[in-house]
């Protein structure tokens, strides 16, 4: 198989189909977290059920939209620049607001991995769904 390289600025992307099957186990494992914690009782499997959350956002994330465009591969990298941000500066701020409210919240990676690639999902679409309303006026 022949190497393509590709052009500067260019990211390979996982095709359209991706995101749908991302979503399907991220929301499976959602379910699954819940499962395990409270009807089972595993910590341990619901740990695994989180990682496999996060796979499924993170397959999701890095798949192609139906129409990818110029303007959506602008909102993409503005939407992964506020969730990298957000993912940096959230563990630098617990630990002083754990401070004024007296508590021992640990930051764990598994968490912070979570919310980033929630927040870059909620970025995206809610600049989407913006970007198509001014469209349409």
């Amino acid at each position: 198989m022949k190497n393509k390289e590709l052009p500067v600025g260019m990211t390979r992307m996982l095709p359209h189909a991706w995101k749908t099957v991302g979503f399907i186990v991220a929301a499976a494992a959602f379910v699954a977290i819940f499962v395990a914690a409270f009807a089972f009782r595993s910590k341990i499997c619901a740990e695994y059920c989180a990682a496999i959350f996060i796979i499924g956002l993170f397959v999701a994330a890095i798949s192609r939209d139906r129409h990818e465009d110029e303007m959506l591969k602008q909102m993409r990298f503005a939407a992964f620049f506020s969730a990298f941000t957000f993912g940096v500066m959230y563990p630098a701020i617990m630990p002083f607001v754990s401070l004024v409210f007296s508590s021992d919240n640990k930051v764990s990676g598994m968490f912070v991995s979570i919310m980033m690639l929630w927040f870059y999902h909620v970025v995206f679409y809610a600049m989407k769904r913006r970007a198509r309303r001014e469209k349409h006026d």
